[in-house]
């Protein structure tokens, strides 16, 4: 909280919201616009897992986290078709989401140097690292099984493993044991998710 208020723009506050609950907010009507409805409660998944992660998660953090995917709320998102690679694929993507990310972070006023790190967090998201680049990228793989998983199996059966096996293979030691703790609603996934990640496991031997 100190943080926040260190870095409130006086001039952005309105009815009583500071820079953060004003961003945050204006992510989340962005969300909700997007083509697939799964998008709105991934990001707030993805929030509610990097404070799970992070109980003392800081600013960047916590933008980077309702930020990451916020590329693919509009019309000229990255689109896996133009990429010889699903790896560029995914830098792209990455990128686009922070550069956007940045974009409304300077309308409100944040603090550059908040920005930065923030950008770097969402640009990174998708391969991790150390510190708070790694927690962003646990949290997006969580959320994945915790909230996407469902959606996921009915829209693209046909890459089912491969995204099991990508979201699953990415997660740090921490959030594997994490990943031991969701509950799955649907036991039919659940039991050919805990196949395709024991495949997983034998392969990384």
């Amino acid at each position: 909280m100190e943080e926040e208020r260190k870095y409130m723009d006086k001039n952005n506050i309105i009815a009583g919201m500071d820079s953060f609950s004003m961003l945050k907010e204006e992510i989340e009507r962005m969300a909700k616009k997007a083509d697939y409805e799964i998008e709105h409660s991934h990001m707030l998944s993805v929030f509610e897992w990097v404070l799970k992660l992070r109980p003392d998660a800081d600013l960047a953090l916590k933008i980077a986290a309702l930020g990451h995917d916020i590329e693919r709320y509009d019309k000229n998102k990255v689109k896996r078709e133009n990429f010889d690679s699903y790896e560029e694929f995914k830098k792209a993507h990455a990128q686009r989401s922070a550069t956007i990310t940045s974009s409304l972070m300077k309308q409100y006023g944040f603090n550059e140097q908040i920005i930065q790190k923030t950008v770097f967090l969402i640009a990174n998201h998708e391969v991790g690292g150390e510190g708070d680049v790694e927690i962003i990228k646990d949290a997006d793989s969580l959320s994945f099984f915790d909230n996407n998983v469902y959606s996921y199996w009915k829209t693209h059966s046909s890459f089912f493993k491969d995204k099991i096996m990508f979201m699953y293979s990415r997660l740090s030691t921490r959030g594997k044991t994490l990943f031991k703790e969701i509950f799955f609603k649907d036991k039919l996934i659940e039991k050919e998710i805990n196949k395709i990640v024991q495949e997983c496991e034998k392969t990384t031997f």
